[in-house]
């Protein structure tokens, strides 16, 4: 009978351990997961700086470039860079603006091969951003309902887990784009 009780208490608590290491792996395997969904953001950045360095070099062999916008796109390029993933999203926000007027300002460059490629291949760039950044807001969310579900929220801090931040658009753009009148166009 004492040897029943003993194999009891014995079996809850290696159901308790197994529990406690299952939850603790399952906190940690979205953490990875949230760390590679910030890599792939990073990986299109650097695609997309690449496709802006490129764009340097067409637009360096146009006669009526302006200087102010090459130094603006220069340093927005390499905004890209940044080691903080909040950063390399405003430079590609800026980048993206820039881009427009750069299109806009200067027609003639529409005519340019070179620059009509670029334009294909920066708007596949453009999604792929897009598609990186929104999967991060996916698995970043997942993870960060993790951590607050019961009992995942009291195995967090033994974790090492803390709450993760989700991307979001400027709000200041979106006023912009309410504000926009077509008739100033």
């Amino acid at each position: 009978r004492k040897n029943m009780e003993i194999l009891i208490v014995l079996a809850v608590v290696l159901c308790l351990v197994a529990f406690v290491v299952s939850a603790y792996n399952k906190l940690i395997r979205y953490q990875k997961g949230v760390d590679e969904a910030r890599s792939g953001i990073d990986v299109q950045m650097k695609e997309k700086g690449n496709l802006v360095k490129n764009l340097l070099a067409i637009i360096k062999k146009q006669e009526s470039f302006e200087s102010n916008t090459l130094k603006e796109i220069v340093l927005a390029r390499q905004g890209l860079e940044s080691s903080d993933t909040g950063e390399q999203l405003k430079a590609s926000e800026s980048l993206t603006t820039l881009v427009n007027v750069v299109m806009e300002q200067y027609p003639n460059l529409g005519t340019n091969e070179s620059y009509a490629k670029f334009m294909a291949q920066y708007g596949e760039v453009e999604r792929k951003v897009t598609y990186a950044r929104n999967r991060y807001n996916v698995v970043v969310t997942e993870y960060n309902t993790l951590q607050c579900s019961i009992p995942y929220n009291f195995f967090a801090g033994m974790a090492k887990c803390k709450q993760e931040p989700v991307f979001e658009l400027d709000r200041t753009e979106f006023k912009q784009i309410d504000d926009l009148d077509i008739g100033e166009m």
